[in-house]
């Protein structure tokens, strides 16, 4: 199995806020290598080869990824993690740093 690294996420995205984003999506262990793989922008084969399962198996999983997380593509799938850990970094009592020092500071005038 596959460790997360640096190489294999967004900079910004390190193995801790992949475990707190995880959890807020409550992701399976399973549905979070598939991710991290799609990040990495993995072809189904690869994936599926690195997992040790059937391409078959691999779409199956995939499907019902799709639908825990009401996402219908890759790029939707990247946009829903993405706005995931943005709002996590915006809780009061978040262990991860603010993203935007502004947001952060109150001085964003995209904050609700």
């Amino acid at each position: 199995m596959a460790e997360l690294t640096s190489a294999t996420l967004p900079r910004f995205l390190d193995k801790r806020a992949f475990a707190l984003l995880r959890a807020r999506l409550r992701l399976s262990q399973r549905e979070g290598q598939i991710v991290e793989r799609i990040f990495r922008d993995d072809k189904e084969s690869a994936i599926a080869c690195g997992l040790d399962m059937s391409p078959h198996t691999l779409r199956t999983h995939v499907t019902r990824l799709y639908q825990k997380l009401e996402v219908t593509s890759r790029m939707d799938l990247a946009i829903r993690l993405y706005e995931s850990f943005l709002s996590l970094t915006c809780e009061s009592r978040s262990r991860l740093p603010p993203f935007c020092s502004r947001y952060a500071a109150g001085r964003c005038r995209l904050r609700s």
